[in-house]
């Protein structure tokens, strides 16, 4: 008789991981722009789609119930304490998002993840694709040069306009009293946050 060995693999044990949260200066979407103009480097469609999308959230009304979270109240403190996110009233909320961690084990500690399903969803056609290699090799010839970078934590560099955060909230608890937080920087999860770190990077 066969057996499904995969049912059984055991999963990782995240009791006891920290969350990974480190302290990153912000930096804001204006300025990254800004940036990428004095450097006399073109600006993507991508890019610019970005920039639109972060600062112009697609309407969406939130959930009946905000979307089960992975977290717990002294991950929360951690990230009030760093920043990555603060109290809103759910009165302003515009849209939840989905937030967890995922557990690195090498590292012994867990990694943030803000993930905004539905506004995701909302996008998925005039979402960013991923260039090819061919594209990408034409862009070093064209323009002489090719570059990789890496930047620590690096989504939560980019700091999110204060008015498009109430797009980007989460409780804890689903329950009605359990208090609301919003991110302030670019979720982890969007499609957008990699056409901001490229063009950064």
């Amino acid at each position: 008789m066969f057996t499904n060995i995969w049912r059984y693999r055991p999963r990782a044990d995240v009791r006891g991981l920290q969350l990974f949260v480190p302290d990153v200066p912000k930096i804001s979407l204006d300025r990254v722009a800004d940036a990428v103009r004095l450097a006399n480097l073109p600006i993507t469609d991508d890019f610019r789609d970005a920039m639109h999308h972060f600062h112009n959230p697609p309407p969406a009304a939130p959930h009946d119930s905000p979307p089960t979270c992975g977290l717990h109240d002294e991950d929360v403190m951690v990230l009030l304490q760093r920043g990555l996110v603060r109290p809103i009233e759910r009165a302003e909320v515009r849209n939840w998002v989905r937030c967890f961690s995922v557990p690195e084990t090498s590292k012994n500690r867990r990694r943030f993840i803000a993930h905004p399903q539905s506004q995701n969803e909302a996008t998925f056609n005039a979402g960013p694709r991923l260039a090819s290699i061919d594209d990408l090799r034409q862009g070093i010839i064209d323009y002489n040069f090719g570059a990789v970078g890496d930047v620590k934590a690096c989504f939560q560099h980019f700091a999110l306009p204060l008015a498009a955060q109430p797009f980007f909230a989460f409780v804890v608890d689903s329950v009605p009293s359990s208090p609301a937080y919003a991110l302030t920087t670019i979720p982890t999860g969007s499609r957008w946050s990699p056409s901001v770190a490229h063009t950064f990077t």
